[in-house]
């Protein structure tokens, strides 16, 4: 995972699988990210992400509620064809804004 932050906006790079095994570590480093920078919008950027379990749909559910209780908002982008579609499975694409 790499970030950058300019303009308000933290964009999150993510690399790799996304599941249980990861979980945990990446919602302990995204969150802390926002809750330093405060970001009025946080995108998570799945182009290198090429495996995603429901471990996923946790980490942007407790992304989405750092960056509402920061007054900010969280957009998905770049996603590859698995994740989106575990992504929609769960609805969650009803939640967050996906580009």
């Amino acid at each position: 995972m790499r970030t950058e932050f300019s303009n308000r906006e933290l964009r999150v790079f993510l690399v790799g699988e996304i599941d249980h095994w990861s979980i945990k570590e990446l919602i302990h480093a995204i969150t802390q990210q926002i809750d330093c920078c405060k970001p009025v919008k946080c995108v998570l950027d799945f182009q290198s992400v090429d495996f995603m379990d429901e471990s996923g749909i946790a980490m942007i559910i407790n992304i989405l509620r750092s960056m509402v209780r920061n007054e900010g908002t969280l957009v998905l982008t770049n996603l590859n064809n698995q994740p989106m579609r575990v992504l929609r499975a769960a609805g969650v694409d009803k939640l967050v804004s996906i580009e």
